[in-house]
């Protein structure tokens, strides 16, 4: 639907750019803006769609975390422009969307225990980062 409506706007931005000089061809000046503002809001809608399919695709028995992490290093990771990397030098790892944005889609292997009993399952990027940064948790392996 935003395709036809950006041709449609193309079209008529292009009949009047071909008429004699005057006040119906100068009406037109908006157009570009408007076929803009439509190229930008289709961008923002196939982006969002993509990353409800990522989140939807997230495997059963994930970590499932709300953000996600560095599998190796875990609170590593860094995100611009729908893409994530590692900042740990020599890691490697990059994902090609917002890793920090969708639900974590690794294998859970550890259970994390609070100082009042609460348990969560977790991932291994995610057990490092509750060792390194939660106060009083146990973190053990899941086997």
């Amino acid at each position: 639907m935003a395709d036809a409506l950006t041709e449609r706007i193309d079209t008529a931005q292009a009949a009047l750019r071909a008429e004699e000089p005057g006040a119906r061809r100068r009406a037109g000046f908006r157009l570009d803006d408007a076929a803009g503002r439509v190229r930008q809001a289709t961008s923002a809608l196939e982006d969002t769609a993509g990353e409800l399919a990522k989140i939807a695709a997230t495997p059963e028995h994930a970590c499932g975390i709300e953000w996600g992490v560095c599998p190796r290093h875990g609170a590593t990771v860094s995100s611009t422009q729908g893409r994530s990397w590692c900042t740990v030098d020599g890691c490697g790892n990059r994902w090609g969307y917002d890793r920090l944005s969708t639900p974590c889609p690794e294998p859970v292997t550890h259970r994390i225990t609070d100082t009042e009993g609460t348990t969560q399952d977790v991932c291994d990027g995610h057990a490092i980062g509750a060792r390194q940064r939660i106060t009083g948790v146990t973190v053990e392996p899941i086997t």
